[in-house]
């Protein structure tokens, strides 16, 4: 039996500090998030994991959503 056959592979979920590292965030950024519902986390015990590819899709559908967001002309007001 080869290595092929063994179905698909199970995500990997990160801890807080891992996940922050490889997303650029600070970590109590990134618990506060998760904590607030905003940003997906999964909870064990008292501990957040966090399954970074589905971090990455979260944040970027919320900085479209803050783009769409956002009145015509308020970049340019801004500078």
């Amino acid at each position: 039996m080869d290595d092929t056959s063994k179905g698909p592979e199970r995500p990997t979920f990160h801890d807080a500090s891992d996940a922050a590292q490889l997303l650029g965030v600070t970590r109590s950024w990134l618990i506060e998030k998760a904590k607030a519902g905003v940003i997906p986390a999964l909870k064990v015990n008292q501990h957040y994991r966090f399954h970074v590819p589905t971090l990455e899709q979260a944040l970027l559908q919320r900085q479209r959503e803050t783009i769409q967001e956002r009145p015509a002309g308020a970049e340019e007001a801004s500078r």
